[in-house]
């Protein structure tokens, strides 16, 4: 059984997105640094954080299926509380993840 953890970080301004992972098992690190397209730096900076993030998804996913830890920093708070439902705008409990 392969025991891959996994750290990554996200970090964004209003013109790059940058993100770094490290593979613990395999001593490899990936990153990447991507220009913001012109029609989302008209945004304010504060709706950066999902495509951000997500851009980090994306690339590292398949990556992170067989680890047993993946822990993903993000800079925007708001994005990693929120459930996902825009409709009902709720922000996940912190108890939620209490085991």
């Amino acid at each position: 059984m392969i025991n891959q953890e996994c750290l990554a970080a996200v970090v964004h301004s209003r013109t790059h997105v940058a993100g770094i992972c490290a593979f613990t098992s395999d001593a490899k690190v990936e990153y990447f640094l991507e220009e913001i397209p012109q029609s989302y730096r008209e945004e304010e900076e504060d709706q950066l954080g999902l495509p951000s993030a997500s851009a980090a998804l994306s690339l590292w996913a398949p990556k992170w299926v067989y680890a047993s830890e993946v822990n993903l920093l993000l800079q925007d708070e708001m994005v990693v509380r929120y459930n996902g439902f825009p409709a009902q705008n709720k922000l996940i409990k912190q108890s939620n993840f209490e085991f």
